[in-house]
C-alpha cells in the first residue's frame, strides 16, 4: 500500500497473472531484464523443497555418526557452514549469506576461486552437487540467453527452458561489438582451464547462497557487477507471495509478485532493487547468479 496504493508513491504493481515469461523494458522498448517462471508447477514444488532442505542443512549445520576404523568407536562428525559476522548483518539485509565464486580486482593480478575453509569448501561443494542448485542454474542461463538479446544472440525459443546439463557457448555466440558475456567467459576458461566454475551449465561466473530464513533485502546495488550484466535470482520459500517477499525495482517504480521458483534477472548493478517482508513464521530462501566486473575488465586487458 505504501508503494502501489492511492496514497501511495506511484508504483505499478505487476502480477504474475498466467505463468509465462515477462521481459522488463525502458521507456525506449529496451529489454533490460525480465521475471520467469519454473519449467512446470511439479518442478517447482520439488526444486523449491529440494533447495529449502539444502539450505537449511548447511545453515544449521549438524553432527552425523562415523565409525573410526582403527579403535572401532563411534565419532561425531560436524557438517555445514561457518558464517563470518559480516555474512550475518550486511549492507544488503540482516541474513546469512555466503559467495561461491570467481574472485578479481581489489589489487589480484589474476582471477582466482574466492578462498573458503575446508569446512565452507565441504559444505559448498555439497550445495554445487545439490540436483536443484544444477537444474536452477541452467535454468536461468537458459532465460538469460532467451531474454538478454545484445549480451547473447540466440533468441530461439526452444532454448528457453531446456533442462541444460553444459552450456553450450557456440550456441550463444556474442553480438559483434558488444561486451558479450558467453564471449568474456568462454576466453576466460580458455586462457586458464584450470579456473573451476560453480556449474558446467551456467554462464555466470559466481553465485550466492542466501540462507534467509527471513531474506529480505534492503534497497541495494551490486556495484561490483559488471555494469551492463544481469544478475539472476531464483525464489524459494514457503510463504504467500501475494502478501510479501514482493520484488521492488525503485528506479523503474515496479513491484513484482515474485513466488517460490521462479527467477527474476535484472542489471543489479544500476538498477536499485529490494523485496518487501514476509509474514510471521514464513521462510524466504534464495540463490543469485551473476559476473563480477573485474573479470570482464581482466579478460579484456
Amino acid at each position: 500500500e505504501e508503494l502501489c496504493g492511492p496514497n501511495g508513491l506511484g508504483f505499478t504493481y505487476v502480477s504474475v497473472g498466467d505463468s509465462v515469461s515477462r521481459p522488463i523494458v525502458d521507456k525506449l522498448g529496451t529489454v533490460i531484464g525480465c521475471i520467469a517462471p519454473p519449467p512446470s508447477e511439479d518442478w517447482t514444488d520439488q526444486i523449491n523443497e529440494q533447495a529449502i532442505a539444502a539450505l537449511e542443512r548447511e545453515r544449521s549445520g549438524k553432527e552425523e555418526e562415523a565409525m573410526k576404523t582403527k579403535k572401532n568407536k563411534r565419532s561425531k562428525k560436524k557438517f555445514g557452514l561457518l558464517f563470518k559476522p559480516e555474512e550475518e548483518v550486511h549492507r544488503r539485509g540482516h541474513y546469512l549469506v555466503k559467495a561461491d565464486r570467481l574472485s578479481g580486482g581489489g589489487g589480484q593480478a589474476t582471477i582466482k576461486r574466492i578462498y573458503h575453509s575446508n569446512r565452507n569448501e565441504a559444505g559448498l561443494n555439497r550445495l554445487r552437487h545439490e540436483q536443484c542448485f544444477i537444474r536452477v542454474a541452467g535454468h536461468m542461463s537458459a532465460v538469460f540467453a532467451y531474454w538478454s538479446l545484445g549480451l547473447s544472440t540466440d533468441t530461439s525459443a526452444d532454448y528457453l527452458y531446456p533442462d541444460l546439463q553444459v552450456f553450450d557457448f557456440q550456441k550463444f555466440k556474442p553480438v559483434s561489438g558488444h561486451f558479450s558475456q558467453p564471449d568474456t567467459v568462454e576466453k576466460l576458461r580458455g586462457n586458464d582451464p584450470s579456473l573451476v566454475f560453480n556449474f558446467p551449465n551456467s554462464i555466470f561466473a559466481c553465485a550466492t547462497y542466501n540462507f534467509g530464513p527471513e531474506t529480505i533485502t534492503m534497497t541495494h546495488l551490486d556495484y561490483l557487477n559488471y555494469i551492463a550484466g544481469w544478475c539472476g535470482i531464483t525464489n524459494f520459500g514457503r510463504f504467500d507471495y501475494r502478501k510479501g517477499g514482493h520484488f521492488v525495482l525503485w528506479d523503474l517504480k515496479l513491484v513484482l509478485e515474485f513466488p517460490p521458483g521462479w527467477t527474476i534477472l535484472i542489471p543489479s548493478a544500476y538498477l536499485r532493487h529490494s523485496n518487501t517482508a514476509i509474514g510471521p513464521n514464513e521462510t524466504r530462501y534464495s540463490f543469485t547468479q551473476y559476473t563480477v566486473g573485474a573479470i570482464f575488465r581482466y579478460v579484456e586487458d
